[in-house]
């Protein structure tokens, strides 16, 4: 996991990003990078706590979907496309974070997240 620090105008923030490819046969099948932030500087303790605790739930949340049934569904893509000879397809899933407003107690964010799939149905 690296930090990217980030700094707003009241809450200070830091942002941070786990990343991670995964490997079937010696050939990457899923990479993921999942962005989550943090506050590290704010009057509003409690709720600071409580904005980091479910962020980083959601992203420990996202990593294991990315580990767990989506690395499954990247693998049984693999091996139906070796046994047809198509190419190898890398599953991404990617989620950014950004803050838009960041005032006293209130912060308005985003969360873009993007997934690529491929199926054979």
């Amino acid at each position: 996991m690296r930090k990217v620090n980030k700094m707003e105008s009241f809450n200070k923030f830091n942002f941070h990003i786990v990343e991670k490819e995964l490997y079937y046969n010696g050939e990457v099948i899923v990479k993921y990078s999942i962005e989550y932030p943090e506050i590290i500087v704010s009057t509003f303790d409690v709720g600071s706590k409580i904005f980091n605790q479910y962020n980083k739930q959601i992203a420990l949340q996202l990593k294991e979907f990315a580990q767990g049934e989506f690395y499954k569904q990247a693998k049984e893509t693999y091996k139906y496309n070796k046994e047809n000879g198509y190419p190898i397809m890398v599953y991404e899933l990617i989620r950014n974070c950004n803050v838009t407003y960041n005032f006293k107690s209130l912060i308005n964010m985003y969360f873009d997240e993007y997934t690529f799939t491929f199926s054979t149905i």
